[in-house]
């Protein structure tokens, strides 16, 4: 009787629980699952996910230009190019060696004489330094003059590279007369300012407002008579320049300069027409309102309020 008693509590017992358990199969189910999952990531993990010490970016340790403090670089992140250009830009940096970009940071920071007075070489830094350090790379231009760097003996491509990088950069960084200077020792030392150059400076100096100064470079580079510009971008902006500056004996002038290598746009005949309103010169207003119509250009609303202030 007493056994009958104990298999009856048994299959009780045994019951409850089989009920329990299929009330959570579900979370059962998942909590297995789960727990396969993650003990799949950590196996993994800890067979690929180490990585060799020699594929580590290397820290090197470097001064800054200005603050003496060290500070550690990453060479894998410190510039922010992509892999390639950055293997290419340590190459020609370093010489040719492109094992070790770091060196090459460190021969920016701290060149030595030979690199200085190399051109080849202080081409190349300029060129990566005014993407990545504008202020420096005018300082490193200095250290070469001083050091005995022959600008003169640069091919007339590394000139052009070179004082495109020294006059933009001083635009960039709000020193148009500085800019200026280049352009000096750029005719001064090399074949001279070419086209191309100067139309960099022109859009420089009017996307920063100095309006006054882009008429100065002009009229420097304009001293070289066998200079062509016919870049109709430096026509547009001297124009503008010349009515921000309130120089407007000039403006005709170099408005016929623009019409001779293209058709003036909506913005270019509204800037004659501000000089013309401003000048109080209501014909010449009425005259290039008919020629933009017979150009097929748009004639708004500001065109014809700004001719009848």
């Amino acid at each position: 009787m007493s056994n009958v008693v104990v298999d009856a509590k048994f299959i009780g017992v045994s019951s409850s629980v089989m009920d329990v358990l299929d009330s959570v199969r579900l979370e059962l189910t998942f909590l297995v699952s789960f727990g396969l999952l993650w003990l799949l990531c950590h196996i993994f993990r800890m067979r690929f996910g180490s990585v060799p010490a020699s594929r580590k970016p290397k820290v090197v340790w470097t001064a800054g230009p200005r603050s003496g403090r060290a500070a550690p670089k990453d060479s894998a992140s410190a510039d922010p190019a992509p892999a390639k250009a950055r293997r290419r830009s340590a190459a020609r940096l370093a010489g040719g060696n492109s094992s070790n970009s770091s060196e090459a940071i460190l021969d920016l920071q701290n060149p030595t004489h030979e690199q200085l007075c190399d051109g080849a070489w202080v081409v190349a830094a300029m060129q990566h330094l005014c993407r990545t350090q504008v202020q420096r790379s005018l300082e490193l231009y200095r250290d070469a003059t001083r050091a005995g760097l022959d600008v003169g003996a640069l091919t007339p491509p590394q000139s052009a590279e070179l004082f495109m990088g020294l006059v933009t950069s001083a635009i960039r960084l709000n020193q148009p007369r500085d800019a200026l200077k280049m352009l000096r020792e750029c005719r001064q030392k090399s074949s001279g300012v070419n086209s191309a150059l100067l139309a960099s400076a022109t859009r420089m100096c009017t996307s920063k407002q100095f309006y006054k100064e882009c008429l100065e470079i002009y009229d420097f580079v304009a001293e070289d008579e066998a200079l062509v510009v016919d870049d109709r971008s430096v026509w547009s902006c001297l124009i503008f320049c010349a009515v921000e500056a309130r120089e407007f004996r000039r403006c005709i002038d170099f408005f016929d300069k623009l019409k001779a290598f293209g058709a003036p746009s909506q913005k270019d005949y509204g800037n004659m027409i501000r000089y013309a309103s401003t000048m109080g010169d209501w014909q010449m207003s009425l005259s290039l309102i008919h020629e933009m119509r017979e150009a097929s250009v748009e004639v708004d609303n500001v065109v014809y309020n700004t001719a009848l202030a």
